[in-house]
């Protein structure tokens, strides 16, 4: 098999960048980020509530928002704590299924 070369010279994935953005990249950027975040969250910021206080109730309403949100919270982290528990497992060569059985239980072994 023959190896073609690339026309110019070699990059490095990791050099410095040959030239400096512009400030409209940047502010088209920061906007796409604007745009993203108020899709995302803006929803979720009115609908959450309302959906929570039609199962809840309007008694229970703030109670159940606070535990949907820990909830979500430790779910959001298991991805974290597994690869914290990974690395320490790399260590005494044993592979367990961190993902699948959730690790935030198994932080005692992290040194």
């Amino acid at each position: 098999m023959t190896q073609v070369q690339a026309p110019g010279p070699a990059l490095s994935p990791v050099a410095e960048p040959g030239r400096k953005v512009g400030k409209r990249w940047i502010a088209l950027i920061a906007l796409a980020n604007l745009g993203l975040f108020l899709g995302y969250f803006g929803p979720l910021g009115v609908l959450l509530p309302n959906q929570v206080q039609a199962i809840a109730g309007s008694a229970h309403k703030v109670a159940a928002l606070g535990w949907m949100t820990g909830i979500g919270a430790a779910v959001a982290m298991n991805p974290i704590c597994a690869l914290l528990t990974a690395r320490s497992e790399k260590q005494s060569r044993r592979q367990s299924g961190g993902y699948a059985r959730g690790s935030p239980q198994r932080l005692d072994h992290v040194p």
